[in-house]
């Protein structure tokens, strides 16, 4: 599945490019070629950052490495990537609370996961849509990623972390594995969390996962 969806992209990239070093595509043709271009480079980027972190995870020995950082800083950083793909579709995307709010898990898995949930959000929706991102501490800090998208049906949502990839298209036909998700699942759990998705279909989707406070603290930004 993911050779076949790697090699696909990078076919449509060597002709495209060809197209253009040969002179062969008018103004009106790079108009349409160019934002292509950027969405398989984008599509290609994050599949492979997925299979190599995923690689990664099954590796023996490979460690969690936990620290003490703001989750929502974490957040804001994942949303200055995808803040082009959000103003394509006219996309409104809120953050709360804007207040810190401190976890004890590893960084780098973290990034990897609201990067994955915040750009299955941008994909499921429709031009106008909404995303909203909420934090909220308790026993544990939970992290919900909420959208206004086509959210997904009962059987979707009984297959979503099972044990084999499933990916649909998004809304602008753009492409996906299913690795991502699944990645999230095993990563969210190795910090010591959980995963969970709630959704209606033609209404959005909530993701949420919950990691180990740092602590006990909630610090002003």
């Amino acid at each position: 599945i993911i050779s076949h969806d790697l090699r696909s992209p990078l076919n449509s990239l060597n002709g495209l490019l060809s197209l253009i070093e040969k002179n062969a595509a008018s103004q009106e043709d790079l108009e349409v070629i160019l934002p292509e271009l950027g969405k398989l480079f984008d599509y290609n980027s994050n599949l492979l950052n997925n299979l190599l972190n995923w690689a990664r995870s099954q590796m023996d020995g490979y460690r969690v490495e936990p620290e003490h950082f703001n989750i929502v800083e974490n957040i804001h950083q994942g949303l200055n990537l995808f803040e082009v793909r959000a103003q394509k579709k006219s996309i409104h995307i809120s953050v709360e609370p804007k207040k810190a709010c401190m976890v004890y898990a590893d960084k780098n898995m973290m990034e990897l996961v609201v990067l994955n949930l915040l750009s299955n959000a941008v994909k499921y929706c429709n031009n106008g849509d909404c995303i909203e991102v909420a934090v909220r501490s308790d026993e544990n800090v939970v992290v919900e990623v909420r959208d206004t998208g086509i959210g997904m049906d009962e059987k979707t949502l009984s297959t979503i972390f099972g044990n084999t990839f499933y990916s649909t298209r998004g809304t602008n036909d753009e492409r996906g594995t299913g690795l991502g998700l699944t990645l999230c699942k095993d990563f969210i759990e190795k910090n010591g969390g959980k995963i969970w998705v709630s959704s209606v279909q033609g209404e959005g989707s909530v993701f949420s996962f919950s990691l180990p406070r740092s602590n006990g603290r909630v610090e002003q930004a």
